[in-house]
């Protein structure tokens, strides 16, 4: 395998036998890399998510979605227009609201008056 041959053309099997090679090559050659190497694909597969906070920092949401945010969340605390994550983003009813966003596509805002701010982040 090349490495011009595309990743759709590889069947799995194929995948984890270069991706086993990679990791076996870099572990020999730059062992100190390595930890690296595995904290940068750790960021490449988790989750992109932003948590766009309007309002108090101390409200009930906003510390529930503050202790569910994962080591790799964006957090924003607003209003801020100047800050594009939290552009737009108000406050729901007078209350704080949560806004969970992935590559800046957020879902409705979550509050204590919502129903979505029961649901799990």
């Amino acid at each position: 395998m090349t490495a011009a041959t595309s990743a759709a053309e590889t069947s799995p099997a194929e995948r984890r036998i270069v991706s086993a090679r990679v990791v076996r090559d870099s572990a020999g050659r730059v062992p100190s890399a390595f930890g690296w190497m595995l904290v940068a694909l750790d960021q490449h597969l988790a989750p992109h998510r932003e948590i766009a906070i309007v309002g108090s920092r101390d409200a009930a949401v906003a510390r529930a979605a503050l202790a569910r945010a994962a080591a790799t969340d964006v957090v924003a605390f607003g209003p801020a227009d100047d800050v594009p994550l939290l552009r737009g983003r108000t406050e729901v009813d007078g209350k704080a609201a949560v806004y969970l966003c992935e590559r800046f596509t957020c879902r409705s805002p979550r509050n204590p008056c919502t129903r979505a701010s029961r649901e799990p982040l």
